[in-house]
């Protein structure tokens, strides 16, 4: 790479891949930024939508299924899904339908 004009020797040079290398960076911290902004608004979606839930009865719909032995329970909430699937199509559908 070659140098910026920039003076006789007196530290004012800088090298073309610096200033281009520094612009990538700063451009790249921007984005980084407003990714982890928006993946902390999706987790305190998340968050209250699970914690909402569970006052409505999601999670213990019938066709969940619940099987408990002694020590281990496992839950499988088949209709928990369903109803979420359904609600996130319809409200995505709304939000992002073409006109």
């Amino acid at each position: 790479m070659g140098r910026i004009a920039g003076g006789g020797g007196d530290g004012g040079e800088a090298w073309a891949g610096e200033a281009s290398a520094c612009a990538l960076h700063s451009a790249s911290m921007g984005q980084l930024g407003r990714i982890l902004l928006v993946v902390g608004g999706v987790l305190v979606v998340v968050g209250l939508a699970l914690t909402l839930g569970e006052r409505f009865g999601l999670g213990r719909l019938p066709g969940d299924i619940v099987w408990r032995r002694k020590n281990i329970t496992v839950y499988f909430p088949i209709m928990t899904s369903v109803v979420l699937s359904l609600v996130l199509t319809v409200l995505l559908h709304l939000l992002f339908r073409r006109k």
